[in-house]
């Protein structure tokens, strides 16, 4: 059984706790990505702290977005078009700042719409 009380057990520890807790401070962190080629929905993200909008609304197109996680390059964003069509594009040059955490920035490729047209004959 080991003696805590000992000089010689309460160094090892305290040393052991000491590399343990710089470990934790230096350790890169990883922001958990979602899978490549998720749909996003930019009107389920329109609250704080979940928010995805445009930044630029002429081509090239262009979205910042404060979500966790965050997408990947490839990922498809589906938007509401003017004429009432849902708008699917692809996320790509997808960057972080870093601070805040959640932030990202992303240029959008047009795909083509999501949904069917609804003038095509069935």
């Amino acid at each position: 059984m080991l003696d805590y009380t000992s000089p010689l057990v309460a160094s090892a520890l305290i040393t052991l706790l000491s590399a343990l807790v710089i470990w934790l401070a230096t350790a890169p962190r990883k922001v958990r990505h979602l899978p490549a080629g998720r749909i996003w929905k930019i009107w389920e993200h329109k609250g704080w702290g979940d928010n995805i909008f445009l930044s630029r609304i002429e081509k090239p197109y262009s979205v910042i977005g404060l979500t966790t996680p965050t997408p990947e390059n490839g990922d498809i964003l589906h938007m509401k078009m003017v004429s009432g069509r849902v708008g699917a594009f692809q996320m790509v040059n997808i960057s972080q700042p870093g601070d805040p955490s959640d932030m990202w920035f992303a240029d959008l490729s047009w795909i083509g719409y999501a949904d069917p047209d609804p003038e095509a004959a069935p």
